[in-house]
C-alpha cells in the first residue's frame, strides 16, 4: 500500500494550501530550446496577487491539453488557467479559460494507474500540426517542465526546462519500484544518480506533474509519481503515465 512517506506527486509545492499534492521542476535538465516546447504549457491557480503554477501539460489538438489526473481531480474549472506562448512561467504570452475536465474513467487516486485527463479550453489555440501519441520504444526521451531543478531546494524554476533521459524497460521498472509499478498502465524512466551522494543524474521533480515525456514528435507519457524522499535518486526512477495504453479513450473525447 503506498504511503506519502515513501510515494510523492510531482504537483506543485506552490500551489494552493488547500491541495494536498506537490509538483516539482526538471533536475539537471537545459532551458528548452527543443521545437517541441511550444507545445507546453502551464497549468496556474487564478491567485492573487498573480497566478502561480502547479502542474504541467501539452497540447495535442486544438483546444485540448492533456495533462494528469491528479492535477485536475476535484478542482473547479473556474479555479485556473492553462497558459502558453513562452519559456518564463510568470511571462506567458497566451491565457486560455477552461471549459471542462475530464478525468480518465479508470483513473484510481489510490494506485495512480491512468493518471492522465483532458483539459478542454474555451478557446481553440490552433498550430499547423500537433504532437502523436504513441507507445514508447527503449531510448532516450525529453521530459519537459516548470518544475523545481535541485534536490537540495523547493525554489520553483522560472523558466521551462527540457532533460533528456533514458527510458527503462518495464521489468526493470516492475522490480525497482517495489510492487508498486503498473505496466499496463505506467513506464517509467529517468536517469539514476551513481550512488547516494552524488548529483549526476536527470529527472521530473515537484511541479513537473502533467508534463509530457516525448520521444521525437510523440508523447510517450505523462509526469505521474516518484518514491523516495527525494526526486533524484540513485535507486528508484520516475514514474509516467503510459499514453499508449489510454490512447483510444483520448481519441474517442478529442473526436466527439
Amino acid at each position: 500500500m503506498r504511503t506519502t512517506l515513501l510515494v510523492f506527486l510531482f504537483a506543485s509545492l506552490f500551489a494552493s494550501s488547500a491541495q494536498s499534492q506537490e509538483t516539482s521542476k526538471i533536475i539537471n535538465g537545459k532551458w528548452a530550446t527543443s521545437r517541441m516546447k511550444k507545445y507546453v504549457v502551464s497549468l496556474q491557480w487564478n491567485s492573487l496577487p498573480y497566478p502561480k503554477h502547479f502542474c504541467g501539460g501539452i497540447f495535442i489538438a486544438p483546444g485540448v491539453v492533456l495533462t494528469a489526473a491528479h492535477c485536475v481531480e476535484n478542482k473547479g474549472v473556474s479555479n485556473f488557467t492553462v497558459r502558453s506562448g513562452g519559456t518564463v512561467v510568470y511571462n506567458l504570452r497566451r491565457a486560455f479559460r477552461v471549459k471542462q475536465v475530464i478525468i480518465h474513467k479508470d483513473y484510481s487516486r489510490k494506485t495512480l494507474e491512468n493518471d492522465v485527463a483532458l483539459v478542454m479550453l474555451r478557446r481553440r489555440k490552433r498550430f499547423g500540426s500537433y504532437p502523436i501519441l504513441g507507445r514508447v520504444s527503449r531510448k532516450n526521451a525529453k521530459v519537459f517542465g516548470f518544475g523545481t531543478f535541485s534536490n537540495e531546494t523547493y525554489v520553483q524554476s522560472w523558466l521551462m526546462r527540457e532533460a533528456k533521459i533514458p527510458v527503462h524497460t518495464q521489468e526493470f521498472c516492475e522490480k525497482s519500484l517495489l510492487g508498486l509499478f503498473d505496466s499496463n498502465t505506467m513506464i517509467c524512466a529517468g536517469k539514476l544518480n551513481s550512488n547516494k551522494t552524488s548529483n549526476d543524474g536527470a529527472a521530473a521533480c515537484f511541479g513537473d506533474s502533467g508534463g509530457p515525456l516525448i520521444q521525437g514528435r510523440t508523447v510517450v507519457g505523462v509526469v505521474s509519481w516518484g518514491l523516495g524522499k527525494r526526486c533524484l535518486n540513485h535507486q528508484y526512477p520516475g514514474v509516467y503515465a503510459r499514453v499508449d495504453s489510454v490512447r483510444e479513450w483520448i481519441y474517442s473525447h478529442i473526436n466527439d
